[in-house]
């Protein structure tokens, strides 16, 4: 099973990794958009300083995170050694980073840079049980929604399907960020199978193959059919 959820997030993982290895200029844009939403919903002045304080202060912690992750795969035409990072300190700083602005939109972008480097050292569960104590607004923000995507792939992974489940159903809740919906049904189907639930999971995966027409994404509809062949198959 985890092979298989690892295979089906193989397109969102570059998105999910572009985020975190270039947190910098995520945080730009989402400042601008932030910014310029806040004028139009009437958001106060306080709120959009401390986004705005709240990115700047993970700037600091991106820049560890991305010498991290050089470290694992250094560059052997670089002739300055990859910068030592200390991995137990920084997934501290990432989760007391999260308890403490967990209502700022910049705790998304943390979570999942705390859920790869986390998984990296095994600390599953920790990382689990910072993760969920988020308050999720299911709001249809994109970080919101590809952090609530990985926290169920980490519960699924440890034999949580129902509460996987229930994480995703946040996102097959939202109109907004089809493509996110896409996997989160992808993602509940397979759960379904591994709970023996397979008309649910039938459901699911007809949910994706019906909405090709509303420009669903190309690769999960044919994701979709063949799990749909698979899970037919064994019922006969």
């Amino acid at each position: 099973m985890i092979q298989v959820f690892d295979k089906i997030n193989a397109g969102l993982e570059k998105f999910a990794s572009f985020c975190a290895a270039n947190a910098v200029i995520v945080m730009g844009l989402l400042i601008s958009l932030l910014l310029v939403g806040s004028a139009l919903a009437g958001i106060g002045y306080k709120k959009k300083s401390s986004e705005t304080a709240a990115f700047s202060e993970l700037s600091v912690l991106e820049r560890d995170f991305n010498d991290w992750k050089s470290s694992l795969s250094p560059n052997p035409d670089l002739k300055e050694k990859p910068v030592a990072v200390d991995t137990a300190k920084l997934q501290t700083q990432l989760t007391d980073f999260i308890k403490n602005k967990a209502d700022l939109n910049a705790s998304h972008l943390a979570s999942l840079m705390l859920a790869e480097l986390g998984t990296s050292l095994g600390q599953e569960a920790e990382v689990l049980k910072t993760l969920k104590a988020r308050p999720l607004k299911s709001n249809g923000q994109l970080l919101e929604g590809l952090a609530s995507l990985k926290m169920g792939d980490l519960l699924a992974n440890s034999n949580q399907c129902d509460q996987a489940l229930k994480t995703w159903a946040q996102i097959l809740d939202q109109k907004k960020l089809p493509f996110l919906k896409d996997l989160a049904h992808l993602k509940s189907g397979l759960c379904e199978e591994k709970l023996a639930q397979k008309n649910k999971a039938l459901m699911h995966y007809e949910s994706v193959i019906s909405a090709k027409d509303l420009k669903s994404d190309r690769w999960a509809y044919k994701e979709a059919q063949k799990y749909k062949r698979a899970l037919t198959w064994t019922q006969n």
